[in-house]
């Protein structure tokens, strides 16, 4: 599912009943029900159209293994397919579009800065932290 310039997964919407459009009617009709978080657009919330109450969470197919990626926000998504597009850059994975965001955010934070690199950071220098 492509929201907003990405594309998201989740092993639900292989179900033949998701094939096709949406029964939803009105001013969103033949659309899915999607939410997300402007602030991280590692995921997407996607509602299930036989029960309101349930949720789906949407991965960006381009997501290493959960915990490797800080949350990046609309702002750098945006950054990241403008940067593409202006570059005349030719994408075939989403792989490829993870190289371009790693880029970005290393810019702004260094990798060995990210929390998910805590716990790397200690094991290289063999210190244990402190009380």
């Amino acid at each position: 599912m492509k929201i907003l310039g990405l594309w998201y997964h989740h092993p639900v919407l292989d179900e033949p009943r998701f094939q096709q459009p949406s029964a939803r009617g009105g001013r969103h009709a033949g659309q899915w029900v999607v939410r997300s978080d402007r602030r991280d657009r590692r995921q997407v919330f996607f509602q299930d159209p036989a029960d309101h109450e349930t949720w789906h969470v949407l991965r960006w197919r381009g997501l290493p293994p959960e915990g490797e990626i800080p949350a990046f926000s609309d702002k750098t998504a945006d950054a990241l397919l403008g940067h593409v597009k202006a570059n005349n850059i030719k994408i075939h994975s989403e792989d490829e579009l993870l190289e371009h965001l790693l880029g970005i955010l290393g810019s702004v934070t260094p990798v060995d800065e990210w929390p998910s690199q805590a716990g790397r950071r200690r094991g290289r220098s063999g210190a244990s932290p402190g009380p």
